[in-house]
């Protein structure tokens, strides 16, 4: 006979306060506003995810701290097919993490950078995506304010999504208009970049961005040559000037662009309603558009992750403290460390009091309980006003009408437990939920690690690091790694790197080279 044992077992995972020990961190992928974002899976689900980290004390730093609390609280509300959607929030002494819906599409700006010319249908289906994100929002209440691009992301069959809320605000129940000019200067709508002297700004800024991403990928180039130092009197001077578009590009959309970017926000297209006034836009389906049921022509490649490699390369040379050694650092910390209390009161970092936990996965399931509770009841209550037409409201068999009810009673409570068991236990199976979040499935964990395993990657073998970075094919990332390689942290010993890349403006298809470094030279 086996022996009874009355040490109690530890609850499953998906009972757990979900954190970092929960995920397996699997590969870098890119960087958000204040943080870096890497591929992640969840170790009881095996469902694959995107997490954003950002370190607190950097935030601090930057006067950030207030930015990522509300983002995570803005998200938090949010659920759309359109956008990358929160599934779980939460903290530890070192970093705030957002763990997101995984697009393995790569973002926009990675495909022109690697030379895509996007399909004039392709164009038209992205705004009328964004506008369905945006008509969304704006029942929310939320400007998102930095539409450009680098946020929005495909996922694999071509279909975009907006993200990164950090610098989204959300109009106040007076509809006080924000003033602050937040974004990013080139994407300003011409009321934010006159912010500070008008009386604020409202939803068209983002339908403006919209114009200015929607000409880049059909021209190539923004439609005003703004950077982050053009003075705003030289931008008010390039607002006067006529936009010009290529003579192939079709009327339809040089009408949605034009209408964009109308410098009066009153008369700017900043609705969906509008929008499909014009005819090159009414020619789509809306209800397929937000169903996914049309077709983009470009479907990112499926051998890669579809993001620059440097970021990767970065994670593993510059930064001091990788995530993917994260567990096992703070682990040793932990045990070796004699921590003081003040430090311990730093660690507990009271500005982050009010981070808000996220659990999308539990709160899913708990509304499906609900949902099938509340079915449940009603077929309960229809089945007894079938059953005993005298409305005594008991349909036990045992008893008539005018009966003692008591065992009756006990009964159908017990009936009544029996089936909200076996309810809960049916929903706590169910892993795939029916909502908005739930309408783009996550990638195959099977998938992305094919993706993984094809992409560039760092290789160290003792004292010699190789960089296997056959992605590396435009000259920005180029730049990138060779300040990467001059930021490398070195021990005593010498370290080899060895890179291979594809110059793709190069006269030779292939260019190798090695550095031999050593204290801290790279000759």
């Amino acid at each position: 006979m086996g022996s009874f044992s009355s040490k109690k077992k530890d609850p499953p995972l998906e009972d757990k306060e979900v954190n970092f020990d929960h995920f397996q961190v699997l590969r870098s992928i890119g960087k958000g506003s204040f943080g870096k974002v890497c591929i992640v899976q969840k170790k009881s689900s095996k469902q694959m995810y995107a997490m954003k980290y950002m370190n607190k004390a950097q935030c601090k730093a930057r006067d950030a701290t207030t930015s990522v609390l509300t983002e995570i609280d803005i998200l938090a509300s949010l659920s759309h097919p359109f956008l990358v959607n929160l599934w779980y929030s939460f903290q530890d002494c070192e970093d705030v993490f957002m763990v997101v819906d995984l697009l393995v599409g790569g973002d926009l700006r990675y495909h022109t950078q690697q030379g895509v010319q996007f399909a004039e249908e392709d164009i038209r289906l992205y705004i009328c995506e964004v506008a369905h994100a945006l008509t969304y929002l704006k029942t929310k209440k939320i400007i998102h304010r930095d539409i450009k691009p680098d946020n929005l992301l495909l996922d694999e069959v071509g279909h975009v999504h907006l993200t990164d809320f950090n610098t989204a605000t959300i109009l106040d129940a007076d509809y006080h208009l924000p003033n602050a000019m937040a974004g990013t200067k080139p994407y300003m709508a011409p009321e934010v970049l006159d912010s500070n002297s008008s009386s604020g700004y409202s939803y068209p800024v983002d339908w403006w961005s919209l114009g200015v991403t929607a000409y880049e990928l059909r021209c190539g180039l923004r439609p005003y040559d703004i950077h982050s130092n053009t003075p705003l009197q030289d931008i008010h001077h390039m607002l006067q000037k006529n936009l010009s578009f290529p003579r192939d590009c079709h009327p339809g959309l040089e009408e949605v662009i034009l209408q964009l970017l109308r410098i009066c926000e009153s008369s700017r297209i900043s609705n969906l309603e509008d929008l499909q006034k014009i005819q090159y836009v009414s020619a789509l389906d809306q209800c397929k558009v937000l169903n996914k049921s049309i077709k983009s022509k470009f479907t990112p490649p499926a051998d890669r992750l579809n993001c620059d490699p440097t970021f990767e390369l970065e994670e593993m040379i510059i930064e001091s403290r990788p995530l993917h050694k994260k567990k096992k650092r703070l682990s040793k910390e932990k045990k070796n460390s004699q921590q003081s209390a003040d430090e311990q009161t730093d660690c507990d970092a009271s500005e982050y009091s009010g981070l808000l936990v996220f659990n999308r996965e539990a709160l899913e399931r708990r509304k499906e309980r609900e949902k099938r509770e509340r079915e449940w009841q009603n077929e309960l209550e229809i089945s007894m006003e079938q059953s005993d037409p005298t409305g005594h409201g008991c349909s036990f068999s045992g008893l008539v009408p005018g009966d003692n009810c008591n065992e009756c009673s006990r009964s159908c409570s017990s009936v009544k437990e029996m089936d909200m068991d076996k309810l809960a236990v049916d929903s706590g199976r169910s892993s795939t939920f029916n909502s908005a979040a739930g309408e783009k499935p996550a990638p195959s964990p099977e998938s992305v690690k094919a993706r993984i395993a094809r992409s560039p990657k760092v290789v160290v073998r003792g004292s010699t690091v190789t960089i296997e970075s056959s992605g590396i094919n435009n000259r920005s990332s180029t730049q990138q790694l060779k300040m990467l390689l001059s930021h490398f942290k070195f021990e005593s010993e010498e370290w080899v790197i060895t890179l291979s890349f594809f110059s793709k403006w190069s006269l030779t298809s292939i260019a190798s080279a090695d550095y031999t470094i050593k204290n801290k030279e790279m000759t």
